[in-house]
């Protein structure tokens, strides 16, 4: 017990884990106290934690015979269950206090504690108690290496109204996911979650049909939401509170936006090809540019902005204001800040005729990757500012008849991802600015419901959120 109670080793059964709980509980400030009953609540935390470590050690004894028995698809059966057994324990008992309700961060004057409890939290707890089960704990080299091949589907999170969720953004602390729910049926609402505890943090209301947009700020200060109809309502990332509020200036649905990387400007376009440049507080019009070509006017679908801000990328797609020829990737400098102008800064960069669903820069902005309606994921070279110079690098890969629905990029640049609208998405592991050198960075992931319309990297890249009929959270291999 003496060896317990310093820490030398841990308790081999739960009466011994109990005790201990119980002798610490009897101690309040340094004053001896009545120790706590052993039906007491605070033991129940305690004793749940103890069921899973007996889960993952009959895991442990189990998976040397499924090795034995050459049985590959229920060992990873085994582990995946032994990963999602961890997670679920992985928050320390007590540590929340009774009184305090997991609140949503619309109801909290400001998230200092989310921000305090959430970062870095999975790195070092989720992945290092994984490590160590692996490594020790397990003992299975096996183990490992399913792991690091594989993504493992942690949750299904869902509103329970059926909504789409076109756009998902994680903020830039990782301590919530925003999405877009944007069917009528969703009354105008986003909803956030934790992606820690995969439990919904609230929605945010206001808009009077479906939200099909949805935007942190790179600084983590600012959260947008844009309705299908165009209507823009600016918050507070902290409070929640609205900031400002555009009118539609858009004709038609599917809005995109993006923040400029220093979070001083916000860009927003639609099916009538208007961008249009607002103050990231205000959402007042800044500037503005009309997305054309020899007269046709293009759908903008997705729009991504350059590491340094200096450019400006627009994926666009067929939309009646369209021309012949007029679906393309195009690249506009941008110019000015007062008020904020655009100019094409090189040729469109060749679509098809079924239009360009998504763009993304690398981090480097040497690459901008783009993914197409008919199913092809592109990677171009991006070099110099005036003139800007663009070339085809290596395709990744072609899923015909499945249009992509969005590819993107790790925060840190180490990761890759493209999704297609049958639910398919593959990770690349990025190796330098030649996509050559990239390889896959685990098996393909299969949404469950068979849509993957949105994507997008926690900032550590250790967790991928995929939306479509309903939002799924991945951990991916990277983390481990």
């Amino acid at each position: 017990m003496s060896e317990i109670f310093a820490g030398l080793r841990g308790p081999s059964t739960m009466e011994r884990l109990l005790w201990l709980v119980r002798t610490l509980l009897s101690y309040n400030d340094g004053e001896e106290i009545t120790p706590p009953e052993r039906q007491d609540p605070r033991l129940k935390p305690w004793r749940e934690v103890w069921g899973n470590l007996e889960a993952l050690r009959a895991v442990c004894r189990g998976s040397a015979a499924v090795r034995r028995d050459g049985d590959a698809q229920a060992l990873v059966s085994a582990l995946e269950t032994a990963l999602v057994s961890a997670l679920e324990s992985a928050v320390p008992p007590g540590s929340a206090s009774p009184g305090t309700p997991a609140s949503p961060i619309s109801s909290a004057p400001s998230v200092e504690g989310l921000l305090e409890h959430s970062r870095d939290y999975r790195r070092s707890r989720t992945v290092a108690q994984l490590r160590v089960l692996a490594e020790k704990g397990m003992a299975s080299e096996t183990l490992l290496t399913v792991l690091r091949s594989r993504a493992v589907l942690l949750a299904r999170l869902n509103d329970g109204r059926g909504s789409l969720h076109r756009t998902v953004a994680f903020h830039p602390d990782g301590i919530a996911i925003a999405t877009a729910c944007s069917a009528i049926s969703s009354g105008g609402v986003s909803w956030l979650w934790d992606p820690i505890t995969c439990r919904s943090l609230g929605e945010i209301s206001g808009h009077e049909v479906g939200v099909s947009t949805v935007a942190f700020s790179p600084d983590g200060l600012r959260l947008a939401t844009i309705e299908n109809w165009g209507q823009v309502r600016l918050w507070d990332a902290m409070t929640l509170q609205c900031t400002g509020e555009a009118d539609r200036g858009h004709h038609g649905n599917g809005i995109a936006a993006a923040y400029s990387p220093d979070s001083s400007l916000l860009v927003t376009a639609g099916i009538d090809g208007v961008m249009l440049f607002r103050n990231p507080v205000t959402g007042d019009v800044v500037g503005s540019q009309v997305n054309f070509l020899d007269g046709g006017y293009s759908a903008v679908t997705s729009m991504a902005f350059s590491p340094d801000g200096r450019l400006l990328a627009t994926a666009n797609a067929w939309s009646e204001y369209s021309r012949p020829g007029d679906v393309a990737v195009r690249i506009w400098r941008v110019t000015g800040r007062d008020p904020v102008t655009c100019e094409l800064a090189c040729d469109p960069l060749p679509g098809d005729e079924k239009g360009v669903n998504s763009v993304a820069f690398s981090r480097d902005g040497s690459l901008l990757a783009s993914g197409h309606a008919d199913g092809s994921v592109q990677l171009w070279r991006v070099e110099g500012l005036d003139p800007v110079t663009c070339e085809r690098a290596k395709p990744l890969r072609a899923s015909p008849n499945n249009a992509v629905g969005a590819v993107t990029f790790s925060q840190d640049g180490s990761l890759f991802a493209s999704s297609w609208r049958n639910g398919l998405v593959l990770l690349w592991r990025v190796k330098g600015p030649d996509p050559a050198a990239w390889e896959p960075a685990c098996e393909a992931l299969l949404v469950p419901d068979g849509s993957a319309n949105s994507l997008a990297f926690s900032p550590d890249a250790t967790l991928l959120t995929t939306g479509g009929r309903d939002l799924f959270l991945w951990m991916l291999p990277s983390s481990l």
